[in-house]
């Protein structure tokens, strides 16, 4: 596993590096989308932002419980599932009332929290016993190379993160691009301090403690520190995981606002409250979807990693997007010249591609990883396609793609 997020971390760091570029020109939530449209058509363009809308709101529903879980140790009294409800509509009036995820706090907190871990991890490794470590993909009958290929695209899943850092930091964005570099090189930490946490974690215990179904963090900081380092943990992975949903109700409601601006959607989600200056229809869609992803969780607890590989494949389409739209800006001297940046990728114009042809790579081996581990039927991905291009085709038939005038999208309470 170590091997394989080293990998992942790498290539994935490259598509943050592109996308850099893309957004250090053009800062906006949505680049994805309005990259798309600019370099490549308006379906690339659509593509985009329902791509980066499907990823906001899946982690809102993937975020809902681990906030129970962190917190239950603190509030044993009350169960996982209704801590991580109250806390859902805690950050729900926190971004109605008008709450910004900013890009500076996100860095702060996401830092502050591996910070932590490294050094945590640094004091549990003199407890390392070299018998008991394991990858996660292990196991007696062998197969590692087929195992990791399995395990690769969550290893990508992992590093989403910074991803949401990134696009969120972008809305606010003005003077010198400096918030696409610091989330590309938070990506870059983030994952050191990971594998790290990794090797400490996996060779602290025996077997007989726990299984490697059942190990976490948490558990290894209550072993070797007491409940002192399992509360400094959950305490600490809270704060992170609860400003990460705000940061995705946050941004979901801003792309859900973009697409009906684009009469993708009906045009009530252009409402923006006059009083918080939020999307305020917009947002409470997004937690609407959000919340019947993660309300799974009292029917199967297990879909939770199924819904992780859907954002993944979700994101794989944004991805997809900035890559070839990478592509094209760096085709177009006109574009470069209408839209100078002050990150530029190794290379003059098309020998600065590279980089987007990694991340195409990545793409391609992130989704056979999925294939070929079964994390999904195999049909969900053309399906995925299926919907995108009929709900195009559609909203093209009744006038979509084009946007509004300011007056009607800003239309207030």
């Amino acid at each position: 596993m170590i091997i394989v997020t080293i990998i992942a971390g790498l290539a994935y760091s490259l598509i943050l590096f592109t996308g850099a570029e893309l957004a250090g020109a053009m800062p906006a939530a949505d680049f994805a989308g309005e990259w798309g449209k600019r370099t490549i058509g308006g379906f690339f363009g659509f593509v985009g932002t329902l791509s980066y809308a499907m990823v906001a709101i899946t982690a809102i529903g993937l975020l809902w419980f681990p906030m129970g879980t962190y917190l239950h140790q603190f509030i044993p009294f009350l169960s996982v599932p209704v801590i991580g409800t109250i806390c859902f509509l805690i950050a729900l009036v926190l971004v109605y009332q008008g709450a910004l995820a900013s890009g500076e706090a996100e860095v702060i907190l996401n830092l502050i929290f591996f910070g932590v871990i490294f050094v945590m991890s640094l004091v549990m490794l003199t407890r390392f016993n070299a018998n008991n470590f394991q990858p996660f993909f292990g196991s007696a009958g062998g197969g590692y190379m087929s195992n990791a290929v399995k395990a690769f695209p969550f290893a990508v899943y992992i590093l989403f993160g910074p991803e949401t850092m990134f696009a969120g930091s972008e809305e606010h964005v003005t003077g010198p691009r400096f918030w696409p570099k610091a989330m590309a090189v938070a990506m870059l930490i983030a994952m050191v301090c990971f594998i790290l946490m990794e090797i400490s974690l996996l060779g602290l215990l025996p077997t007989s403690a726990y299984t490697l179904a059942e190990a976490d963090y948490a558990t290894a900081a209550k072993f070797i520190l007491g409940s002192i380092g399992e509360g400094l943990f959950n305490a600490l992975a809270f704060v992170a995981v609860f400003h990460a949903i705000v940061a995705a109700l946050y941004i979901s409601s801003r792309v859900v606002y973009k697409m009906a601006v684009r009469r993708f959607l009906p045009g009530l989600f252009t409402h923006i409250s006059k009083r918080s200056r939020i999307p305020d229809r917009a947002l409470l869609l997004a937690a609407l979807l959000g919340a019947a992803i993660g309300s799974t969780y009292y029917l199967k607890p297990d879909f939770y990693l199924q819904a992780a590989a859907i954002l993944t494949i979700a994101g794989l389409f944004g991805w997809f997007v900035i890559c070839i739209s990478h592509i094209a800006y760096r085709a177009k001297p006109a574009l470069q010249a209408k839209y100078p940046t002050d990150w530029m990728v190794p290379g003059k114009g098309l020998a600065g591609i590279w980089i987007s042809v990694v991340g195409l790579v990545v793409i391609a081996l992130t989704l056979f990883g999925f294939l070929y581990g079964q994390a999904l039927p195999w049909w969900i991905t053309p399906l995925w396609i299926v919907i995108i291009v009929a709900w195009y085709l559609v909203a093209r038939a009744v006038g979509g793609g084009r946007e509004e005038g300011v007056v009607a999208a800003e239309k207030t309470a």
